[in-house]
């Protein structure tokens, strides 16, 4: 399945919007979803998302919400929510997702999936990607294990490879042993429920018991990146707002637009003079982001502050303050890696009271997604991922870390013509 924002040729973009009245048919489709497919795919078709991929969950204003297979009545995440929910719930066992705030990870996080944000340049963009002041936004994937995320990256690389970038390579098994920083308060100072800060602790006590060195420390964030990286995406959301006519459908309605879109162009509106300081200190933060990897290898934090929302606490029909104000208490973490263009993974590693996933999210240097994969795999051999499925045969039918299965796929490639 490809994400409804991502061109595929033959098949209507619609990009979670009403707005899109007549969406445009794909006479290509884009240059990483060429890459995809060109590994023996076989699409079924396009997967829900929140209008525009603003939300972190799917609750469209008229129509039904994705809910988590965990639990029915809470979110699947977003912006990737219809690839998470089919993935986890065997479905599919991999589904394109992309990531411009941590839409891979965040349903990642819900749904007890696999998710991997690229280093920026890790793959192909597509053209609104490199016309984007500050490029936000890594395509992937998410799947049910380290092994099948490990394999795709392995095998795209032989689609593209980034000479400006360290190769991922075949990743089966841990590495060395690694300094880890560890952050349970999130750059915008909210909460995080004791759950999950205790499971993020356990999760590092069980890398130092593995003879890594684990350590709390604080980030060297500004707390003002929470606003700065909001009023971007009010940039972008008031560039859609006034251009999808041209770009987006054949027919387009601005007055479909929900609150959370609509109230975010107002806000750059209103805020437009603070845009040349925002913009430069996004840009700045690729080098803040790097400094923070001379006191440790990787940077173990919550993906999100509690486990997944119930469905109605960021229902797009609601008030855009109500929206805003949710969003920025729930999802604080993930967006450092959107800005600064590293790479970030989140793997499940707890579980909740009501019985929803609970994830580990990792931090990595720029280029280095290899030893983000190899302390996953490290992880999940001593501590299996639940599933949905048959979470008892599941946890007790796993190679573990020294003989790794097979990936569950098989990669077929097509030539590039």
């Amino acid at each position: 399945m490809i994400k409804d924002n991502q061109p595929l040729a033959g098949f209507p973009t619609g990009f979670g919007s009403a707005a899109v009245v007549r969406p445009r048919i794909a006479k290509t489709s884009s240059d990483f979803v060429t890459d995809f497919l060109s590994l023996g795919f076989n699409c079924l078709g396009k997967s829900r998302l929140p209008e525009f991929g603003f939300s972190c969950s799917t609750e469209p204003a008229a129509g039904h919400p994705v809910p988590n297979p965990w639990h029915t009545g809470h979110s699947a995440g977003g912006s990737s929510s219809g690839a998470a929910a089919a993935v986890a719930a065997g479905v599919l066992p991999i589904a394109h997702g992309n990531d411009g705030g941590g839409s891979i990870r965040i349903p990642a996080a819900c749904c007890g999936l696999v998710g991997l944000k690229p280093t920026r340049g890790r793959h192909r963009l597509n053209d609104e990607s490199k016309r984007m002041p500050v490029n936000l936004i890594s395509e992937g994937v998410l799947t049910r294990s380290v092994r099948d995320t490990a394999a795709f990256w392995e095998h795209m690389e032989k689609r593209y490879r980034n000479p400006k970038l360290p190769e991922i390579g075949r990743v089966e098994g841990p590495g060395r042993r690694l300094r880890i920083g560890l952050v349970t308060e999130s750059v915008a100072g909210t909460g995080t429920r004791n759950d999950v800060a205790a499971s993020i602790r356990e999760c590092g006590a069980l890398l130092g018991s593995f003879g890594h060195e684990v350590y709390e420390i604080a980030l060297p964030v500004e707390r003002r990146f929470a606003d700065d990286f909001r009023l971007y995406w009010s940039l972008l959301a008031f560039f859609i707002s006034r251009v999808g006519t041209d770009s987006i459908a054949e027919i387009w309605d601005p007055d479909r637009l929900e609150p959370l879109t609509q109230g975010l162009a107002t806000n750059f509106r209103r805020n437009l003079r603070r845009m040349p300081g925002v913009l430069w200190r996004l840009h700045r933060s690729k080098q803040r982001y790097a400094k923070l990897f001379d006191e440790c290898d990787l940077l173990l934090t919550p993906a999100l502050s509690t486990p997944a929302s119930q469905l109605g606490f960021l229902d797009a029909g609601q008030p855009f303050e109500e929206t805003i104000e949710n969003l920025s208490a729930y999802a604080n973490f993930t967006p450092l890696a959107n800005a600064s263009g590293g790479p970030a993974l989140s793997i499940p590693f707890g579980m909740s009271g009501e019985g929803l996933p609970i994830a580990s999210h990792f931090f990595g240097r720029h280029g280095d997604e290899r030893t983000l994969l190899e302390v996953a795999y490290e992880l999940e051999g001593a501590h299996p991922f639940a599933r949905i499925q048959d979470p008892n045969t599941d946890r007790s039918d796993r190679s573990g870390v020294a003989s790794p299965r097979r990936s569950e796929i098989t990669f077929r490639h097509r030539s590039k013509a």
